[in-house]
């Protein structure tokens, strides 16, 4: 998707298609990977949603597919699927922590 409408010429810019993928492609990426309470997953499924939110980066910032991850990972665009799902942990625990059920909720599970 995001290869065809990022032509050079009529396409959408780049920073445009970052923001697009990083709003639409991660969020779709961290529903089908949820917080590990409720799933866990192995190193060889990180792994391909690694590989995923890569290649959708350096489609979004025009980067050639042969691009090496040191670079992506240096640029600081990119985030590893651990820190994703850790980031969502904390949400979910804030989220949690702001009302009285959620905090009953919390102290059930150990928090």
């Amino acid at each position: 998707m995001l290869k065809r409408i990022s032509n050079k010429h009529k396409g959408m810019k780049e920073t445009t298609l970052l923001r697009l993928f990083l709003a639409f492609g991660i969020s779709r990426v961290l529903f089908v990977a949820p917080p590990p309470p409720f799933m866990k997953l192995t190193k060889a499924e990180k792994s391909k949603l690694d590989i995923i939110i890569r290649k959708g980066i350096k489609c979004a910032v025009g980067l050639p597919p042969k691009t090496s991850t040191a670079k992506i990972l240096s640029m600081g665009v990119s985030s590893t699927i651990d820190e994703l799902i850790q980031a969502v942990n904390a949400s979910q625990q804030q989220w949690l922590l702001s009302s009285k059920a959620g905090r009953r909720i919390l102290e059930r599970l150990g928090y």
